[in-house]
């Protein structure tokens, strides 16, 4: 009997567990799945200017690939906009992003 309670009280606990407790899932134009959270402040890998951005957020990441919103705002963290030529592979930047999924605001952190 006891060990009988043990397991419905280990079965109970294993789906708290695994539970999502942040972030939202969106697809990109290629069918993948990202999390949009994921990549607040990231390094970009590659950008084309109006079209999308790739980032890695850490040294064991895959590089990630968002679409850029038609309207998205250059800017530096402190506040004041910038222009997008300072945007390149290495640099440090913060992403947000619309309902869309789509980044809608980058945010220079660190030129490299």
């Amino acid at each position: 009997m006891k060990k009988q309670f043990i397991m419905l009280v280990c079965l109970s606990i294993v789906p708290l567990a695994f539970a999502q407790t942040t972030g939202t899932d969106k697809t990109d134009s290629s069918g993948a799945y990202t999390n949009v959270k994921s990549a607040n402040v990231a390094t970009i890998s590659a950008y084309e200017e109006g079209k999308t951005i790739t980032v890695i957020s850490t040294a064991v990441t895959h590089p990630v690939k968002y679409v850029v919103a038609p309207d998205v705002q250059y800017e530096k963290k402190g506040g004041g906009q910038v222009t997008p030529d300072l945007f390149k592979p290495g640099t440090r930047v913060q992403l947000d992003f619309d309902a869309a999924g789509q980044v809608n605001r980058i945010s220079l952190i660190d030129l490299r």
